[in-house]
């Protein structure tokens, strides 16, 4: 119950201090530091799963089998943020379909 009601009080805190707004609930507001950036993408792509999978593969077959995963992540990132995050920020976009609707 005493999770229960945390969790209540964060959403409710939530909606004081978003202030009405979708863009600061989905974007932050788009203040965000670089370092908040980084470490959330990089928590997103390299959870336990992938980090075991690729321990597996690496294990079982070759260090290149498990490293295709991390390498293919990084230069996606890489690639996405010098080439299309400037754009998807200028535009406003907030979420795939608004991406491909402009």
């Amino acid at each position: 119950m005493v999770a229960i009601a945390i969790f209540v009080l964060v959403g409710f805190s939530t909606v004081y201090f978003v202030k009405d707004k979708s863009v600061n609930y989905f974007v932050a507001g788009r203040s965000l530091p670089l370092w908040v950036i980084i470490a959330t993408l990089a928590s997103q792509s390299l959870d336990s799963n992938a980090i075991l999978g690729n321990v597996d593969l690496s294990y079982k077959y070759h260090f290149w089998d498990g490293a295709v995963l991390p390498i293919g992540l990084g230069l996606s990132l890489i690639l996405n943020g010098l080439f299309l995050a400037g754009k998807i920020n200028n535009d406003g976009a907030l979420t795939l379909p608004d991406v491909f609707a402009k």
